[in-house]
This record gives structure tokens, sequence and C-alpha cells, in this order.
């Protein structure tokens, strides 16, 4: 799409409009010019994921149970796991996760793992 140039030959306090002439071409029309750019579509499998039959919002109403589920489990066995298998550098080491800290972080993420599948599974 090109828009008109906006040619102003008059002095400052003159009544002549500004004149409009088409924009000087810079690439050649004709068979060399420029296709325009390819839309891209969505992947059909995100656009299904995406699709809801009663019009809310992608998960529903349940989104924050999926969520607190989600982040409670990471939280459970992350921490389980600092405390059974230590990353390599901390084994190098011979230094261990502070053990308190992180049963206390294992049993919150447990109780919001157990809330969310509760809240899941009553309805």
């Amino acid at each position: 799409m090109r828009f008109p140039r906006v040619r102003r030959d008059a002095g400052a306090g003159s009544d002549d409009p500004p004149s409009t002439e088409p924009a000087p071409s810079r690439a050649p029309a004709g068979p060399m010019s420029v296709p325009p750019p390819r839309r891209r579509s969505v992947p059909p499998v995100l656009a299904l994921l995406a699709e809801t039959t009663d019009g809310g919002a992608f998960l529903g109403e349940d989104l924050l149970a999926y969520l607190l589920l989600a982040f409670g489990g990471a939280m459970l066995v992350g921490n389980l796991l600092a405390i059974y298998r230590p990353p390599p550098q901390m084994r190098a080491e011979g230094t261990r996760a502070p053990v308190g800290r992180s049963v206390v972080m294992a049993a919150l993420g447990a109780v919001a793992f157990v809330w969310a599948l509760a809240s899941l599974i009553s309805g």
C-alpha cells in the first residue's frame, strides 16, 4: 500500500493547499516485485486445544486448580529429589540441600497437590 507524498511548495502563510503526488516507488513494479508476506497459520493441534464448546476460556473454570496441581506436584517432587539425590556439583563438594527447608517446602507442595486434586475430583 502506498501513501501519497505531501509536498509543501508554498511558503509559510500561503493559502495554497499542499499538493499530493504518488510516492516514488523504490522497487520496480511488475514480475520482479516482492510478494506479500505469508500469514502464519496456527497448527491444527493448537487450534483444536484452544477450541472450546462452551465459549469459555482455555481449560475452562478449572484453570486455577490445574495450575495449583502442577505447581504443588513440582514443589513436592523437586524438594524430595533435592534431599534424595542432590545435584552433581553439590555431591562433588560434599554438601547437601537444607533438609528442614526442603521437607517444609515438600509438605506445602503436597498440601497444594492434594487440595487441587480434591477440587478437580469433587467437580
